[in-house]
């Protein structure tokens, strides 16, 4: 499929996320057009400001409701390409439903809209998670659990649809990320004869970098750098430490792997892993800790020189994403590091 030619025009969907406030610079950079979708008019401001310099270049639009039926008709229309971010990330809900609804509405909504009102559109990137990728629940006896992109989270989908509000939270996300992919390909599939859009899927770990995005706070950080805080950050109750693997991909890592994606013709109707490493929660605090100059005095020490052996046991495979689209990953000394220098500016250091 050809795609755009650059510099085309460009729809980001929740565009004053922690992500796609580095995609929509990284896009202004390149010479896009952007039209950005945020949910109310009080959320574009901090946009509009941080982007000035790029006058008419950066359009921002309210759309309230991703899950309202043709809830992006309007926004979608004259785009050449969409990058699909929008979706929530919290845990203060109180069903399932709170999560998968949203995530499968307004995704099949997009796509939907970009069928009826955008035929100019030739390419969708999705911003999907390695909560679709990982098996929640299944058994493996090997001592290295790989995951590559024909791996999907089957058996969180079963759990949550089981136990419904007796399941934990943190799975309800990982369901909800998980068929809000699945219903993106489905469309896809179902549509092709009627469609001239093709689509790509990223799937990233926990996302981890410095913010572009308006906090005023440490208790305004997302998800997955409001974890990281509180478990690097010396208190009186710091928690427990997960003793489990995890992964971790700087922010404008994923920014760059969504402008890639758009830009790459091979991409079309892939998924990609968008990893930079896994990683053990002593991992972390020990690359915190070395970083000089020590810019942050109340960091946890926990137990020095532990935790490698069991980061090592996962791997997710990103040798797809580095052949096609040619992507390179920032390494966990630098992006620990632009973090501690990003909260100390911010004064989060505490």
């Amino acid at each position: 499929m050809t795609i755009a030619s650059t510099p085309g025009k460009v729809l980001v969907t929740g565009a004053n996320g922690f992500i796609a406030v580095w995609l929509v610079q990284r896009l202004l950079q390149k010479g896009y057009i952007v039209r950005g979708t945020v949910r109310s008019e009080k959320k574009a401001v901090h946009l509009r400001e941080l982007f000035k310099s790029y006058g008419e270049k950066l359009e921002l639009v309210v759309v309230e409701d991703i899950t309202k039926e043709g809830a992006f008709d309007e926004a979608v229309k004259g785009m050449d390409l969409v990058e699909h971010t929008s979706s929530p990330f919290h845990h203060r809900v109180s069903h399932p439903d709170e999560l998968i609804g949203p995530a499968v509405k307004g995704t099949v909504g997009i796509l939907e809209s970009i069928k009826k009102h955008a035929p100019s559109v030739k390419r969708v990137v999705i911003t999907s998670s390695m909560a679709a990728v990982l098996d929640s629940f299944g058994k493996n006896n090997s001592p290295i659990t790989r995951y590559d992109e024909s791996s999907w989270n089957n058996s969180v989908i079963e759990y949550v649809e089981k136990k419904g509000t007796d399941s934990e939270p943190p799975y309800w996300y990982f369901a909800s990320k998980t068929l809000a992919e699945k219903a993106a390909w489905d469309f896809v599939e179902k549509n092709k004869s009627e469609i001239k859009f093709d689509i790509v899927v990223l799937n990233p770990p926990y996302v981890w970098g410095p913010t572009l995005a308006e906090i005023n706070s440490s208790a305004d950080l997302n998800e997955s750098l409001s974890m990281l805080h509180t478990f690097l950050i010396k208190t009186d109750s710091t928690p427990d430490f997960p003793t489990d693997p995890s992964g971790w991909v700087d922010v404008r890592d994923v920014a760059e792997a969504h402008v890639l994606a758009a830009e790459t013709p091979a991409a079309g109707g892939n998924r990609f892993i968008i990893s930079g490493g896994s990683y053990h929660w002593q991992e972390i605090l020990d690359t915190a800790n070395a970083v000089k100059p020590q810019l942050i005095h109340n960091l946890v020490k926990g137990n020095p020189g532990t935790g490698k052996d069991i980061s090592a046991s996962l791997v997710f495979d990103t040798a797809k994403a580095e052949r096609v689209l040619g992507i390179k990953f920032h390494t966990l000394d630098q992006t620990i590091a632009d973090i501690l220098a990003d909260w100390k500016q911010k004064g989060f250091a505490a």
